[in-house]
């Protein structure tokens, strides 16, 4: 067991398309953690309840949504028992001003928090999106994020993992053994 760190534990967020199985990957990665408490936290945990409010399709359904997750945020950041685990997180972010204002938030709650902010991408499959778009799952709830490109991170603690070349645990694997390399809090 890894010695007892003064340093709070990272916030690992995970990025990419709708198809990218992104939740399949967070929670493989949650249990690759097998020396450090993890836990998975995915962007419909905040969905539902903002649904519960309004529906998708509203205009003030994303304002409901980002109050809902500046909540979660807070308590990440300030709540000292948060701080003994690694959070690995999904989310579905866009190039629009609305995406660039989530990613802005996670790295400023973790910069809150005093941990390490590791953004990792997904890349995916082009025909599973263009037919998630075709089958109109997605445009029927007025979500079209999936037409646009994953934002992309350009720092040190970023991977892009290829979702199209790797299966879930390969992927899982390849983010796990990036955070172990830039996280010096896990060694």
């Amino acid at each position: 067991m890894p010695l007892p760190t003064s340093r709070p534990l990272p916030i690992i967020l995970i990025n990419g398309f709708p198809d990218s199985d992104m939740l399949r990957i967070a929670r493989k990665l949650v249990d690759l953690f097998t020396h450090h408490d993890a836990k998975c936290f995915h962007n419909h945990h905040l969905d539902r309840p903002a649904e519960a409010i309004l529906p998708r399709t509203h205009p003030r359904w994303e304002f409901v949504r980002h109050a809902l997750l500046s909540t979660v945020f807070d308590q990440l950041a300030e709540c000292e028992d948060t701080k003994k685990s690694i959070y690995v997180m999904t989310q579905i972010m866009s190039s629009h001003d609305i995406g660039h204002d989530t990613m802005f938030n996670y790295r400023d709650m973790a910069a809150r928090r005093g941990c390490t902010f590791v953004p990792v991408t997904i890349t995916s499959n082009m025909e599973n999106v263009v037919r998630l778009i075709r089958n109109g799952r997605r445009a029927a709830r007025g979500d079209d994020k999936s037409a646009e490109d994953p934002m992309l991170y350009d720092d040190y603690y970023h991977i892009r993992v290829d979702g199209t070349k790797l299966n879930d645990d390969e992927a899982a694997q390849a983010i796990y053994e990036h955070v172990l390399r830039v996280c010096r809090e896990l060694r």
